[in-house]
């Protein structure tokens, strides 16, 4: 049973009480006042903190505002550039498996009599298909576009597919979280294949797709609503006397010609789909969404919302000509929209197939309204419950979308929310999360662990982590939660490899030492100690801190601290003599070994004080500025002790943050625009030089270049800090800049977007090596191999990844660490400890926005550092690396010697040894690697006393 601890953190994390989250409705079917709920952050923002982010990193550089005929002109450019790859790199999807996205378009596929057949669109991870009824998906190819935002089908099985998500914006400002469409796709029902409509190529945003009784189909569109009645082969039609304005929702029962459209607070009704009225049950409303009783069209409700606030439901039995309040806003028991008021984002209503009385209402959660007086307000349960424990039968993700009622049973419906796809076949009581392959997760960031693992923070999804050490093929792409709300940045620990650190947003930050199964808050909850004698909670947690929506954070380690000042007390488990090595172990930083040459002879039980060169600093921004710590890995201290190595006294948060290799500059993005360095990091080894508040500051910070626009991503030459790449997002002539002396005093910047075209949203970057960049942009992954050209070629690097999709952050295992065996005497008894080293050097991981993680390995190093007390044997060599059932192992002996071999797994474990005999001179073996899983191993070929160590892939 791991014990919980508690310790990091920036910012105390929110708990939601129970009573506002949970309350008893009249006439409930299930007491929710029981359900276990999880302590999950909730952002006050809500999703608006996300919105606001992603016009940031969208908006033009000049306007402020998203140029969508920017954006669509330099995704038109690049569908025409060369095929032709600069390094031909090949990606892997890594996962998530059973974690979902942002869902707004769900539908039953009409032509499957079994009403096993359903169609799931994700906002920025294209269309999937489940011929099992949502046990398991596939991806459905659909080329060009995957910003899927509303599906309908005909009676005789024509499927339409919307893109362009225009529901993810405050009052419809330019502030929108969508991606930018570029149609209706259309698969006719004798078709197995999607090709868009030309007559909707045009079209940036779909809404709400419906049909009608004969197959006409309306799209609610951002300029208007349209009809076609030809399979769009002719220009759409607009509907409603021409009106044009931007419309919402549109909805018809299969069976009638009945529509309803809305535009604002109007809604648009029509019996016919010729004649339209107007009506206005609510003056003011931003979003009005609607649903028709399938049992009784003239039976309408509508759900209004005005500022994101409920404004109440309404309900008309005659078409709209007369509307009836039914759910009343202001109301703390029929809380739809959450304290956020995010009525403009989840919105969604459902009747149910067989009783017009029965009204199924999302926003946050799941209600059900019920008449139980007619004319009179209806009495409304709570029936899902998002923060409950994942395995409750009433928990469904936060933030539902999109509800679809099964043709023919009216207890089994489905649910689109940010988390995937939901089911309840009981009529509400309890619901099953469906997300298995459906891999349409939207990260905002990315880094890799040691062992290969991946993880990162998802839009409302957490902090997710994939671990690399899986062995069956089914567990390999599953994640497990470790941090809830939107997750930020994070980073695992190679000295410690169960330290996992994650990030929520607004600048908090926890660590974990058990791979982030238990998270470490701010202070150790038992405490009271709120006086200034708790320096932590005095120095740091008595400030209004604050920080980015992606909370920004850096961690810098080595096992060779040059000048280190720090030390410990050596034992001698044995007697030494002058000019001996022995290993020592860091006093903060997880007893990690290291190598000291004895100056003096030091016997048994003497004790000795030597230095100790491991070190780990950890930093975190915020609205403060960036803070400190070199006790990241000693969980011994639930308080460490945090310097201010940068103190903001601008008012804005710190948005990015990298440190060099060599650990002396840190390079950090301060508010939108400026780029910032800290220099002399080396030196600040105690809290009087490190703390921005003492006269003995050593660090140099300079504000070193403001661009124009939003600065996206910083990168450093892992081999050089002088060479830093930062890229702009958002439209603009220029995206990418680069500096060769970004250490001097005055650097300087140069354009590197080369052929790139022009107004290209840049997200992410990396060196992988000298002359070489790879970027993440709102169109996919590019690549140049003449980085350092005065006009580097780009091309397209997307083999294995989805076309088009967005990719928001790149990261790079450029640090190497090998692995270790120690052995030291236990009262004369040999004690072996073995330290895993960094596996996936060189892996490239990246984090899309749509379509969760993707790796690539080609530039993954198989070079070795050996740390062992024993020679070398020269020329060992091992192919081929990467290896599938088997591999050459290569070897030149100078004498006869009995020669063995073994295979580590990541951890150390054995996992297999050979005697390969009596040998001498140059020799071959082969090993069998059939029975590996994929994954990172460890060779060690010993002859005698004299061992090599080096690593190899198993695909």
């Amino acid at each position: 049973m791991k014990t919980k601890k508690l310790f990091l953190g920036l910012l105390t994390f929110t708990v939601l009480a129970a009573a506002s989250a949970l309350f008893l409705m009249p006439n409930s079917q299930n007491d929710l006042s029981e359900i276990k709920v999880e302590h999950k952050k909730k952002d006050a923002k809500g999703i608006a903190g996300a919105v606001e982010y992603y016009h940031r990193i969208q908006a033009d550089a000049i306007s402020g505002e998203i140029e969508y005929d920017k954006i669509k002109a330099a995704k038109q450019e690049i569908k025409g550039l060369s095929t032709s790859k600069a390094f031909g790199l090949t990606w892997e999807e890594m996962g998530p498996s059973n974690v979902g996205g942002r869902v707004r378009a769900l539908i039953f596929d009409n032509r499957d009599a079994t009403n096993n057949t359903l169609y799931a669109g994700a906002v920025q991870g294209g269309l999937w298909k489940s011929t099992n009824g949502g046990l398991k998906w596939i991806q459905v190819p659909l080329a060009g576009n995957i910003a899927i935002s509303a599906m309908c089908q005909t009676p005789s099985g024509d499927i339409y597919v919307g893109t362009g998500e225009g529901l993810a914006s405050a009052g419809y400002t330019n502030r929108n979280s969508g991606a930018v469409g570029e149609g209706v796709y259309l698969q006719e029902a004798n078709s197995n294949s999607f090709t868009i409509i030309p007559t909707t190529s045009t079209w940036e945003i779909v809404n709400r797709l419906a049909s009608d009784k004969n197959g006409k189909v309306y799209a609610a569109t951002h300029d208007g609503l349209k009809s076609t009645t030809d399979k769009g082969a002719t220009a759409w039609a607009d509907e409603v006397d021409n009106f044009g304005g931007k419309y919402k929702d549109v909805k018809c029962v299969p069976n009638s010609t009945m529509v309803v459209a809305t535009k604002g607070s109007q809604i648009k009704v029509s019996t016919d789909g010729i004649t339209w009225n107007n009506y206005v049950p609510v003056s003011s409303a931003d979003r009005v969404e609607i649903a028709i009783a399938p049992s009784a069209p003239n039976t309408i409700y509508a759900v209004t919302a005005d500022g994101g606030a409920l404004a109440g439901v309404y309900k008309t039995t005659d078409a709209g000509a007369n509307w009836t309040l039914v759910g009343q806003s202001g109301s703390a028991a029929f809380n739809l929209f959450g304290d956020n008021n995010q009525g403009w984002y989840d919105n969604v209503a459902m009747v149910n197939l067989t009783n017009p009385n029965i009204l199924y209402v999302g926003g946050i959660d799941l209600w059900i309204g019920q008449e139980i007086t007619p004319g009179q307000p209806y009495s409304w349960t709570k029936k899902t419950i998002w923060n409950a424990d994942h395995t409750s039968s009433v928990y469904v993700h936060a933030d539902q979308h999109v509800y679809t009622q099964h043709p023919t049973d009216p207890n089994t419906f489905y649910q689109g929310t940010d988390g995937g796809v939901s089911r309840t076949t009981d009529g509400g009581t309890s619901f099953n999360t469906l997300n298995t392959n459906f891999n349409v997760t939207q990260f905002y960031s990315v880094s890799a662990h040691p062992n290969g693992g991946v993880f990162g923070g998802a839009q409302d999804n957490g902090t997710l982590f994939i671990d690399g050490t899986a062995t069956h093929s089914e567990q390999l792409m599953q994640s497990r939660e470790i941090l809830g709300g939107d997750g930020g940045w994070c980073a695992a620990s190679m000295l410690n490899q169960e330290v996992l650190f994650a990030t929520v947003y607004s600048g908090s930050a926890s660590r974990s030492s058990d791979f982030g199964y238990t998270m470490q808050g701010p202070t150790d909850p038992s405490s009271t100690d709120t006086s200034e004698n708790n320096e932590f909670y005095a120095r740091k947690m008595n400030r209004n801190l604050n920080g980015a929506f992606v909370t920004p954070i850096a961690l810098w380690e080595t096992i060779d601290f040059p000048n280190s000042r720090d030390s410990v007390n050596y034992v001698a488990d044995q007697d030494y003599v002058a000019g001996d090595t022995v290993d020592g172990r860091s006093a903060i930083n997880n007893s990690y070994p290291f190598q000291y040459i004895l100056t003096a002879d030091l016997e048994q039980d003497s004790s000795v004080r030597i230095v100790d060169p491991i070190q780990s600093r950890f930093f975190v921004g915020t609205t403060d500025g960036i803070w400190m710590t070199k006790q990241a890995l000693y969980f011994v201290n639930t308080t460490p002790e945090w310097s201010l190595v940068y103190k903001n006294t601008s008012g804005s948060s710190i948005w990015h943050i990298e440190v060099s290799n060599d650990g002396d500059n840190l390079y950090y993005c301060l508010g939108s625009s400026q780029l910032g360095r800290l220099s002399n990091l080396l030196e600040a080894q105690e809290d009087s030089t490190a703390d921005a508040g003492s006269d003995d500051y050593v660090i140099e910070d300079n504000i070193i270049k403001t661009f124009s626009g939003t600065i996206s991503s910083i990168s450093i030459d892992p081999e050089n800090a002088d060479n830093v790449i930062v890229t702009i997002g958002g439209t603009s002539s220029n995206s990418i800049y680069y500096s060769t002396n970004a250490t001097s005093a005055n650097p300087t910047f140069i354009s590197k977007k080369g052929d790139l075209p022009a107004n290209t949203p840049v997200y992410a970057s990396l060196i992988p090596k000298a002359d070489a960049a790879i970027i993440g942009t709102e169109f996919g992954i590019f690549s140049c191999d003449n980085f350092t050209s005065a006009s580097p070629n780009w091309t397209k690097e997307d083999n294995g990844v989805d076309n088009m999709v967005p990719v928001y952050q790149l990261y790079q295992m450029q640090r190497s660490l090998a692995w270790r065996k120690t052995v030291t005497l236990d009262q004369g008894n040999p004690l072996v400890q073995i330290y895993p080293g960094v596996y996936n050097h060189g892996q490239i991981y990246a984090a899309t926005h749509g379509r969760g993680f993707f790796t690539c390995k080609d530039f993954v190093s198989i070079e070795d550092k050996h740390y062992d007390k024993v020679k070398n044997i020269a020329g060992v060599k091992l192919y081929p690396n990467p290896t599938v059932n088997s591999a050459t192992i290569e070897f030149d002996l100078t004498k006869s010697v009995d020669i063995s071999a073994s295979i580590y797994d990541i951890n150390g474990r054995l996992i297999n040894e050979m005697n390969l005999g009596n040998l001498n001179g140059k020799q071959t073996a082969t090993i069998n690697t059939s029975d590996l899983a994929t994954g990172m191993y460890i060779l060690q070929v010993k002859a005698g006393s004299e061992t090599n160590t080096t690593k190899f892939i198993k695909k």
